[in-house]
């Protein structure tokens, strides 16, 4: 169990109501407290600081996000300022589409359909994939679009009577103010009193202009609005335009309904602040202890299991969660006493990546039934390395010091696996005592090198959301390179927009879907945010059929369970299910707060890992629970509807969203985890890869092989090949209770093992790569030998693309078996025998891997 040193009240609290699971009960208060705030000030009554018309929001989006962003210190810098550029940006691509709505809706809805496209192929020349990001600038754009469209084409307008001559209580920057106005000055160019246009008699029957004088209105000055009488009263328009897209934001006033970018921006702001003050409740958790006196020990214990499918297991996990490149979030986790500018991110990511050496290695020794002397001596160095990074104390710490550090040894009497594991568990000390010394002695970082680092996340950030005009530009470009063509993937984004196409015709072509979903039509209260339907769609949207239909369920499931959540919670805090029923502020504060802990506990995954927020497994039920639990009782609070016609709109509104993503999904071309053809690609490569090394061996030349390094462009395919195949399973196999169900969206329970044995290769192959280098420089001759020529020669001939046609195409597989493993009779020695033998043994891994595969190729076709 994970226990923490200080701060005893969370401690004893946590131990109190998860005794079993501290950190995941840790997160649970976090969580409730940022949604307590949130909510707070979202229901509260504050005049100064708050924009009076967005500010609802808050107790949407804090408590939904309280749990499904990570609780860690990195996220104040990185996690929540990504969180606000991507509405921003948004925003910036909903002004593009507001823009195409003040010419025509048809322009409206082509431009929104060629945007989704944009984003949804923003990867062209991978695997069909889609991200939050994407997601998000989509729906979020959208539902901007959607909610100020008819602002924009109708512009403003307002039906006063003669009641409402004494009527004061409207606020600033309403356009009932304005009517007033151009009322009044409509009498004074008349010679008559100000008040004389509650007697419509004394105006004209006919619709007559007026001038706002820029004194008397911020936001109507030298605008012409008209007046028009009629039996209802006067009614006074302007009309609309571009003016008032670009007035949504320049306009100011934190209760100007009209001033609605600057007011969002300021509420997310807040939102920001809310989930900061989560963060920072002690024990404030770090990426870096989690990864260093946490994940690293338990992967390091792991290494010295000899179970294979127990091990399999951990390597899997490893290559899921442990990767070098989340050091890099450290960046953003300054010491501020110690070392503000250097969050040691290189010692930590070496430290990962030795890590996950051994643990690759470790993985080899397994078939092995002796026990030699150097074995015990890895285990030994893997047990002191996982405990000093364990327990941290600074005796440990000193005796690892002192300590007289191993060197890498060659012994030609034992199996080459032993002794490569040994040199990896060498490396894996060095790597942990470089961090040891980094953490208390942190070297100097320049200025410069430090904002370089911080800043590349953002500047990635806004290279990736280029301005959707660039983008558009982009995609015409294509047709003339058609080398750049990659035609399944811009059928497959092809796809996506249709569905927002669709979803946005419904809006605005469809009134009663429109009316009936949310309100779009302008009162003097502000425009309504819409556009519910989009976030439905565009996060219940995965990369695969299988991912798709088990988020789709998830979200449906908790839509409803939320759902009744939020209607039972506006019944409890206000008394009754009336019309008029007004839900107590302080109630919603105690049972919004209360409940979104309940679905963060069952929303995150188990032990350390709750840190890193929502569980990309089971998670997205809690999530959707929460948002729909919120979003009832906040619009309820504002006066958006009554209690069941709110709860009815969203929940049919949401599950109409993420039916259209189900159904689009299964029209081809669509990506199915299921399909071995992802594996077989990152297969061939291997194979290619291996080849190429081996050649360059063979050609001795030594400086071809050292500029190859592991950045050539067969070997980016190959990785880009391993993440995809990676990324598609993990998607795939979310809420596994499913597949019972409907055996349709069924994983082959051999491709995640076999994946996890093609990654270990894949990591073996770049140790070959590095000690060929290493080698060759110091004996360019080492390989010169006629013996050693010959074996990489047979390796080479018998290394050829993997025969998968999941028929009989096996013939004269025995004498192929006998060019591809070339056995080790225990003559060489020294730094051949190394190097030939890890060839060797990569050489047999893959075709082990290919007879594998045809397995699987023979079972699906069964």
């Amino acid at each position: 169990p994970y226990y923490y040193k200080s701060n005893m009240i969370i401690q004893l609290l946590a131990k109190a109501l998860f005794r079993w699971d501290p950190p995941r009960g840790e997160v649970c208060f976090r969580a409730a407290v940022s949604s307590a705030c949130g909510v707070a000030l979202a229901v509260a009554s504050i005049p100064e600081g708050f924009p009076t018309y967005t500010k609802f929001l808050m107790g949407i989006l804090v408590p939904t996000f309280s749990f499904a962003l990570p609780s860690m210190y990195f996220s104040i810098g990185l996690v929540f300022p990504w969180f606000l550029g991507v509405f921003i940006m948004s925003m910036i691509n909903s002004t593009m589409l507001l823009a195409a709505a003040t010419v025509s809706d048809g322009l409206f809805v082509g431009i929104f359909s060629v945007y989704t496209f944009s984003i949804m192929g923003m990867f062209f020349g991978k695997v069909q994939e889609t991200t939050t990001i994407a997601n998000a600038l989509n729906a979020l754009a959208g539902s901007l679009a959607v909610s100020f469209r008819p602002l924009v084409q109708d512009g403003f307008s307002s039906t006063l009577q003669a009641q409402d001559a004494q009527d004061n209580s409207s606020s600033q920057g309403s356009f009932f103010d304005v009517a007033k106005t151009a009322l009044a000055l409509a009498c004074l160019e008349r010679d008559l009193p100000e008040d004389c246009w509650t007697d419509s008699l004394q105006f004209p029957n006919s619709t007559f202009p007026v001038v706002i004088p820029d004194d008397q209105s911020e936001m109507f000055g030298s605008r012409t609005v008209y007046v028009t009488p009629s039996e209802q009263g006067i009614t006074v328009d302007a009309e609309g335009g571009l003016w008032i897209v670009g007035g949504l934001w320049s306009w100011q006033g934190l209760d100007n309904p009209f001033a609605m970018y600057r007011n969002l921006i300021i509420m997310l702001c807040w939102c920001v602040v809310c989930w900061i003050v989560a963060v920072l409740i002690p024990n404030i958790t770090s990426a870096r202890s989690l990864l260093s006196k946490i994940l690293v020990p338990g992967a390091l214990t792991e290494a010295t299991v000899t179970d294979k499918a127990e091990q399999q297991n951990t390597v899997m996990h490893l290559w899921n969660t442990l990767d070098g490149s989340l050091a890099k979030v450290t960046i953003y986790e300054p010491r501020l006493l110690r070392a503000p500018l250097q969050a040691l991110w290189p010692q930590l990511q070496d430290l990962i990546v030795k890590t996950r050496s051994v643990m690759d290695a470790s993985f080899l020794r397994v078939a092995h039934s002796q026990d030699p002397q150097i074995l015990k001596e890895s285990d030994a160095i893997i047990k002191e390395c996982a405990t000093v990074l364990m327990q941290n104390k600074s005796e440990d710490r000193k005796t690892f010091r002192e300590k007289q550090a191993p060197t890498k040894v060659v012994i030609a009497n034992i199996d080459n696996e032993i002794q490569y594991l040994y040199n990896k568990c060498v490396d894996l000390r060095d790597a942990t005592l470089s961090w040891l010394n980094a953490v208390e002695y942190p070297p100097r970082t320049p200025l410069k090198e430090a904002l370089k680092n911080i800043a590349a996340p953002f500047i990635g950030m806004v290279a990736v959301q280029a301005p959707p005009l660039q983008r558009i530009f982009t995609l015409v470009s294509l047709v003339f390179r058609p080398h750049k063509w990659n035609v399944r993937g811009i059928l497959w984004a092809s796809k996506a927009s249709v569905g927002f196409a669709a979803l946005m015709c419904m809006q605005v072509y469809w009134p009663a879907w429109a009316n009936f979903a949310i309100q779009t039509g302008v009162t003097d209260g502000g425009t309504v945010f819409s556009g519910w339907v989009f976030y439905a769609y565009a996060f219940a949207w995965r990369p695969t059929v299988e991912g798709t239909f088990k988020k789709g369920c998830q979200r449906i499931l908790g839509i409803l369970l939320g759902g009744f959540m939020g209607w039972l919670g506006v019944i409890v805090c206000s008394g009754s299910n009336a019309d008029d029923a007004e839900p107590n502020p302080y109630g919603l504060v105690v049972w919004i707060t209360a409940f979104t802990a309940i679905g963060a506990y069952f929303g995150i995954d188990k032990g350390p890992a709750a840190h890193f927020g929502m569980s990309n497994d089971h998670g997205y039920v809690a999530a959707y629970y929460v948002e729909t639990l919120t979003i009832i009782p906040m619009e309820v609070f504002i006066g958006a509807g009554h209690n069941n016609d709110v709860t009815a709109n969203r929940v049919t509104t949401c599950v109409v969203g993420v039916v259209m993503a189900m159904a689009i999904q299964l029209i081809p071309p669509h990506v199915r985890a299921g399909d071995t053809k992802y594996i077989q690609g990152y297969l061939t490569g291997l194979k290619k890869e291996l080849s190429s090394v081996l050649q360059t061996m063979l050609s001795e030349d030594y400086e071809k092989l050292k500029a190859k390094g592991f950045r050539s462009e067969l070997s980016e395919y190959v990785i880009q090949s391993r993440k995809d195949t990676l990324r598609l399973l993990k998607d795939a196999n979310q809420l596994k209770a499913v597949d019972n169900v409907i055996p349709y969206f069924k994983i082959n329970e051999g491709i995640s093992p076999l994946l996890g044995e093609m990654a270990i290769t894949e990591s073996l192959m770049a140790d070959l790569l590095e000690m060929a280098v290493d080698f060759l420089a110091e004996e360019p001759e080492l390989l010169s030998g006629e013996s050693a020529r010959a074996e990489l020669g047979s390796m080479l001939e018998g290394n050829t693309e993997p025969d998968i046609e999941g028929n009989d195409a096996q013939e004269d597989d025995d004498a192929k078996q006998e060019a591809v493993v070339v056995e080790d009779g225990g003559a060489r020695c020294g730094r051949e025998s190394i190097c030939l033998g890890l060839a060797s043994t990569i050489n047999a891994r893959l075709k082990e891997h290919e007879d594998k595969l045809n397995s699987l190729f023979e079972i699906e076709a069964s």
